[in-house]
């Protein structure tokens, strides 16, 4: 059992180590993106530091299909242990190996497991995904704080699976992935109470 367990968080940490920003910035601009900007491997600073809003996307996108595909496959073979390979991709996602364990801040690939533990009903699935993302785009567009927004739509996320979803297991796990984010995110919170984080330009 212990090697079962140790194994579902190996998969998830090496998939979540594939480092999309870094690979994207290198194969279109021949620039590390961790080179500028917050030096974060992360949509945000990727899009900032490549000039290019469809970088922004693309890792967005890929990021989130790494948590997405991990929770999906491996719960077909053990639905609790499928939660901790889900935190494993976001570890592996913020603490890369592929890349020198500097990686993002597990945003995107945190919605991406919501989303993935959302899709058991579509009532189920306005609730716990679309109302946490329409809470970012919301403050976003408002404040033009991406970080704000992320660290707010994650907690709305938790506040759901505690309120309706009847597997706790599911509620604990969002719940520590909220607070990993939350780490992740310090510096930034530190910017926000000091009113000098960066904002995006929409």
């Amino acid at each position: 059992m212990v090697l079962k367990v140790i194994g579902f968080f190996i998969v998830g940490y090496i998939v979540g180590s594939i480092p999309w920003a870094l690979i994207i910035g290198q194969a279109f601009y021949h620039v590390d993106v961790r080179t500028g900007g917050s030096g974060n491997l992360g949509a945000t600073n990727a899009g900032r530091v490549t000039g290019h809003g469809w970088v922004f996307v693309a890792v967005t996108i890929l990021d989130a299909l790494k948590g997405f595909a991990v929770y999906t496959i491996m719960s077909r073979f053990d639905g609790e242990l499928a939660l901790l390979s889900a935190f494993g991709v976001a570890v592996g996602h913020c603490y890369p190996v592929f890349a020198q364990f500097h990686g993002g801040k597990g945003v995107a690939t945190t919605m991406g497991i919501v989303l993935a533990v959302s899709m058991s009903s579509w009532s189920y699935w306005l609730w716990q995904f679309a109302l946490p993302v329409a809470v970012f785009a919301a403050i976003v567009l408002t404040t033009k704080y991406v970080s704000l927004g992320s660290l707010v739509a994650m907690g709305v996320a938790v506040a759901v699976a505690w309120v309706i979803n009847p597997d706790r297991w599911v509620a604990v796990m969002l719940t520590a992935l909220w607070l990993f984010v939350i780490y992740k995110h310090r510096s930034n919170i530190d910017r926000l109470v000091h009113h000098q984080e960066n904002k995006v330009k929409i």
